[in-house]
């Protein structure tokens, strides 16, 4: 029996054990990228959540907590038109609107020469888009009153308790049911949380008693997307559009906020890298004030592979096992038998927000060295030593042509 410290250490014992190996008494761990669709089932094949890996979302109705596969796929179906290519490209004027306060925010900076905090700022650009796309209300956490504080430090401190709810999952189970302004009273630095989760549930209630009426709503929300007639009855209910709602706030915000602060980062850290960037933006791009959309971005080929590199340092780290319920799944020469877990909007944003910053500012790092994003805990997203990766900036000139 060999005792590991971390998922690092698993390096260490393939060599002398295999490319298989029982990390846990229902969990086995395999080691081969080659093995990577057959273990994340194919397109005839099934695969269930691990049941316990989902507790740590506190949100069990969730498309992200579904364990199981038929259940999953229908309720992603549900999701795949509103967030559909065609679906982000009419919207692509909310996501000008945010990234142009964004971009002001930066020109205030220039003038007041202050060190701008990229994630805390990023994450009231992707909070504001997934807001009012999502909810149909801007909620304005780009405020200057807002910067690093409210729901989107909350967000922050929530994927750093991930880890406990994992071996206490009953604690985030039971604070779901604690009333909100009781929690606001003894918690009053997280009372904009629960200010957003009465906001959830004043709009999942009210598109729940709207979808049988002609007040049909200027724009659809997820709230009505959650509620139209094509969903399965026992699908329309409170806690599913309370539990959806929620997840895709989280999951819209911290995450490619966090990724666009480490594009930022390794392109500001290498000059060659922002140089060859300007240049090819330029062909799009002719001056840095030109108008540019996803379509026409993602065409540039060096621009999507730094977005392709950004996501690969900043993605998800928690393991993400998959468990085939019926069927054997074979290794080689290894059986693993069924019931046993294994494990191996925001492209939009991600060009757009690039494209715009690198083309109109210059930025310099400050205080900000590769340790500031180093991956060293496992908080679902990725934490460095001391916490939540941070990249801070000055911005120290703006670009005319």
């Amino acid at each position: 029996m060999v005792a590991l410290k971390d998922k690092s250490a698993l390096q260490y014992v393939y060599p002398f054990i295999g490319p298989i190996v029982r990390i846990n008494p229902r969990e086995v761990h395999i080691k081969d990228p080659y093995f990577y669709d057959e273990l994340y089932a194919p397109s005839s094949g099934v695969r269930d959540k691990d049941p316990k890996s989902v507790v740590i979302f506190s949100a069990p109705t969730s498309l992200v907590a579904t364990v199981d596969h038929q259940t999953h796929r229908m309720r992603r179906k549900l999701l795949n038109n509103f967030f559909s290519r065609r679906s982000i490209e009419n919207i692509e004027p909310v996501i000008h609107k945010s990234l142009s306060r964004f971009l002001d925010g930066l020109t205030t900076a220039h003038k007041e020469g202050s060190v701008v905090e990229l994630i805390d700022r990023l994450q009231g650009l992707t909070g504001d888009v997934i807001t009012e796309y999502a909810y149909g209300e801007n909620y304005g956490l780009q405020d200057p009153e807002n910067y690093g504080k409210g729901i989107v430090k909350v967000v922050q401190e929530g994927t750093d308790q991930i880890h406990f709810f994992r071996f206490f999952p009953l604690v985030s189970q039971l604070l779901r049911y604690v009333p909100s302004w009781f929690m606001s009273q003894v918690f009053p630095a997280r009372a904009a949380i629960y200010q957003l989760l009465d906001g959830v549930r004043k709009q999942s209630i009210l598109a729940l008693q709207q979808r049988n009426t002609s007040n049909a709503p200027q724009r659809m929300t997820i709230f009505q997307a959650l509620t139209a007639p094509e969903v399965p009855p026992e699908e329309r209910n409170l806690q599913r559009l309370e539990d959806e709602g929620l997840v895709l706030f989280a999951a819209g915000t911290e995450t490619t906020a966090t990724t666009l602060s480490v594009a930022l980062f390794y392109i500001l850290n290498d000059k060659r890298v922002l140089s060859k960037l300007r240049r090819e933006l330029e062909q799009v791009m002719p001056t840095p004030q030109h108008p540019t959309t996803w379509r026409e971005l993602e065409k540039l080929p060096y621009l999507t592979a730094v977005i392709r590199e950004a996501l690969r340092f900043s993605g998800i780290v928690m393991r993400q096992q998959r468990i085939s319920p019926t069927q054997a799944l074979k290794y080689k020469d290894i059986v693993v038998p069924p019931g046993v877990a294994h494990h191996s909007l925001a492209y939009a944003e991600l060009y757009n927000t690039l494209a715009a910053v690198v083309r109109r500012f210059d930025l310099e790092l400050y205080q900000t060295t590769p340790e500031n994003i180093r991956f060293v805990r496992d908080k679902l997203l990725p934490r460095s030593k001391d916490g939540c990766w941070t990249v801070r900036v000055k911005v120290v000139g703006i670009r005319e042509e």
